[in-house]
């Protein structure tokens, strides 16, 4: 009798000891759902889910949730995301398809319609829209966000703030890694040809300045640039999507742009603009590559001897100097678009004017049209300055 007493005892201070320390865990789990957003309520994680949006596909893949994608929008191109289903755009998507995928969530921008949103929440189905960051306090709050749909209030919100924290300090490494540049490099990264443009309140002028660039448009808002605000700003450098470059090269609006006048124009996809996953860095990384690509990697080598001459200090040249020596200057202002005729070894008039073209190009002290020593160093590296346009 004693023995089963005691045993009774024994179990009813088990059991109370196991409850006892399962109050914190059931706590957490607890206090995970719902989560709230805005006016929505999410009682439990998603199993499923359709992004309509390149920008919050991107953070998906970047936290982690590419298994819980079931369909996306058209523009969500991400190789991670190649073999699943696409439905349409991010504004007007194909309700039939999404309700066809049985998603408890759906991720979307403000471009949404009201009667795809509508047809949706009708059928159950949560829709989130979800804008994007403008700086690295909205980026943590959006990732927050995204996470703590998934994993809880707790557990996400610590996930998302790890991984925004972790891209933010990525841009910052990727800035202090390159050599301080001795002059200010003043960009802009333009989308079209209408004047849409990074401007001060998008994520993307972050971008450029952790890339080590000065946004000619950090003070203006509204994703517009005029090109009255170009001429006057005048950018070293002119970054822009993809198939732009040759329409600024040849626009007379932008043929006094320093940026044009030294051949700086560079395409980089829209989208390392935009998206706000480990696309990132990628963009970070594309125009520091850019900006510094004569400092981050070798040093910039002569190419004296493919053209036959030997540059030493006493040497100079100006109008009226006749030798082989000239033949080979000509030749080469002509590889680099300068000379407007053909090369004869004579320097007259119009090499004379080429080479002033090239020093200011080049950004030497003298413009004066006289081949110097300090000339013909800058004119014989391989990194010398093309001219926009050949003259001839």
């Amino acid at each position: 009798m004693v023995k089963k007493l005691l045993s009774a005892v024994v179990a009813v201070c088990l059991a109370f000891s196991l409850t006892a320390c399962d109050v914190p865990y059931i706590d957490k789990v607890q206090s995970e759902y719902p989560v709230t957003i805005g006016h929505t309520a999410i009682h439990q994680p998603p199993e499923k889910a359709v992004v309509l949006n390149d920008s919050i596909a991107d953070i998906m893949i970047a936290c982690g949730y590419t298994d819980k994608i079931v369909a996306k929008g058209d523009n969500c191109t991400q190789p991670e995301l190649s073999n699943i289903q696409q439905v349409g755009n991010a504004g007007q998507p194909n309700v039939d398809a999404i309700i066809s995928a049985k998603p408890e969530i759906v991720f979307a921008d403000d471009t949404i319609s009201a009667e795809a949103y509508t047809a949706m929440t009708d059928k159950g189905i949560t829709v989130l829209r979800m804008a994007a960051a403008a700086d690295h306090n909205s980026l943590a709050a959006m990732y927050k966000k995204l996470c703590s749909v998934f994993d809880g209030n707790i557990t996400g919100n610590e996930k998302g703030i790890t991984i925004a924290d972790d891209i933010i300090v990525n841009m910052s490494l990727i800035r202090e890694s390159a050599p301080e540049s001795k002059t200010a490099t003043t960009a802009c990264y333009i989308f079209d040809m209408n004047g849409s443009a990074v401007t001060g309140d998008m994520f993307a002028s972050e971008i450029l300045t952790s890339a080590g660039a000065i946004n000619i448009g950090s003070e203006v808002t509204g994703g517009t640039l005029l090109i009255e605000t170009l001429k006057a700003q005048n950018p070293n450098y002119i970054f822009c999507a993809e198939g732009l470059k040759a329409q600024i090269m040849s626009s007379d609006d932008f043929k006094t742009i320093t940026a044009v006048k030294k051949s700086r124009v560079y395409e980089i996809p829209a989208t390392e603009m935009t998206r706000q996953g480990n696309t990132i860095i990628k963009g970070v990384e594309d125009i520091n590559a850019i900006l510094f690509a004569a400092l981050q990697t070798d040093v910039a080598q002569s190419v004296e001897a493919d053209y036959g001459i030997a540059i030493s200090e006493d040497m100079s040249y100006t109008t009226g100097d006749e030798d082989d020596n000239v033949l080979a200057i000509q030749k080469r202002l002509d590889s680099l678009g300068y000379m407007p005729i053909e090369p004869t070894g004579y320097f007259g008039a119009s090499t004379a004017t080429a080479v002033s073209e090239f020093q200011e190009n080049n950004d030497l002290d003298s413009r004066d049209g006289i081949v110097n020593y300090t000339t013909l160093k800058a004119l014989f590296l391989s990194s010398a300055v093309e001219r926009a346009t050949a003259a001839r």
